[in-house]
């Protein structure tokens, strides 16, 4: 029953690219699939990322518990803490993330929640709350619309990772540098945490 709950579960993740409507490959190298799709509402696309990661689950759910440790791969990430331990499954964390000159750096404070579907399948959804748990910082502009979910799955040559983000940047930023950076980002934050894993 397990593994047949497993396979369901992969077998949806996949077709997520497959079936969701709207979704274009945008870079596919190393390993490492980027897709984009227009975002009802929004002028800025969603992305998703793919990589398959040669590491436990734990070795990958500790990385991703370790907010500090953000600055080491995720792009364009330069400071993380966290701001609220809810429960071991659940934190408030602030990110600041740098910009190219002459763009405004951008921070986020954002609720990630983990969810066990199975020892072979964890869900991390993110979500950018607007709560005064941290203060506004000079010269920064604050995201306060964001949602997202991270996907881990094992897999027979490791555990497949899978990100879904979209967020609104807010503030002046030119719309085709927003755009570009949906694709560089992701592809250079799997890129990163690939590289350190199986260092």
């Amino acid at each position: 029953m397990k593994n047949l709950t497993l396979l369901l579960l992969c077998c949806l993740t996949f077709s997520s690219f497959i079936l969701d409507p709207g979704w274009e490959l945008q870079k596919n190298e190393n390993g490492i699939k980027v897709f984009t799709r227009d975002k009802e509402g929004s002028p800025l696309k969603e992305y998703k990322a793919s990589v398959i990661i040669k590491a436990s689950m734990e070795e990958i759910l500790t990385v991703i518990k370790d907010v500090p440790g953000y600055v080491n791969w995720q792009n364009p990430c330069k400071e993380a803490k966290v701001v609220e331990s809810i429960s071991e499954n659940e934190f408030i964390s602030y990110t600041l993330n740098e910009a190219p000159w002459p763009i405004s750096d951008r921070d986020c404070v954002v609720r990630s929640t983990f969810f066990y579907d199975s020892d072979e399948a964890v869900r991390m959804t993110l979500v950018a709350i607007s709560e005064g748990l941290v203060g506004q910082v000079d010269g920064v502009v604050r995201i306060t619309n964001m949602t997202g979910q991270w996907w881990f799955t094992q897999k027979p040559d490791g555990i497949e990772v899978i990100m879904q983000i979209h967020a609104d940047p807010a503030g002046s930023i030119p719309k085709w540098l927003a755009n570009s950076s949906v694709v560089d980002s992701p592809f250079k934050t799997l890129t990163n945490l690939k590289e350190m894993m199986e260092d």
